[in-house]
């Protein structure tokens, strides 16, 4: 007779403590997105009307790209943040809360590749 298949069980919930940990790092890195939202058109209307490289418009777009980069800092540090707490947390074996820090991790990642997209469009018309 064959052996009955076992159901996986589902790791636990995110106690209190990891949800305040999420819902931190979800916060910085929408606070990052708040930043960087801001300072886009600024950054985008300067890349628009840069000058030729090494111009004085040029260098102004390019001192607004790297204000967006700052901009954004909190966004990348809380998906870095994220990576490492369910690398931790799975090689541990704790996976409490796994499925929360997974789905905050997707949530964070999207943000930071929608900025990183907007920087390397406004780097290609910067140097064209």
């Amino acid at each position: 007779m064959a052996e009955p298949v076992r159901q996986a069980t589902p790791p636990a919930p995110a106690d209190a403590a990891l949800q305040a940990q999420i819902a931190g790092l979800v916060g910085k890195a929408q606070g990052g997105q708040t930043a960087f939202a801001a300072l886009l058109p600024q950054a985008s209307r300067a890349v628009s009307t840069a000058g030729a490289q090494d111009s004085e418009s040029w260098i102004a777009a390019q001192q607004l790209l790297s204000a967006l980069e700052d901009a954004r800092a909190p966004s990348t540090q809380a998906l870095s943040e994220l990576d490492s707490t369910i690398a931790v947390r799975l090689n541990g074996g704790a996976e409490a809360g796994i499925a929360e820090l997974q789905a905050a991790d997707t949530q964070v990642a999207v943000l930071t590749q929608g900025q990183q997209r907007e920087l390397d469009s406004l780097r290609s018309r910067l140097s064209r």
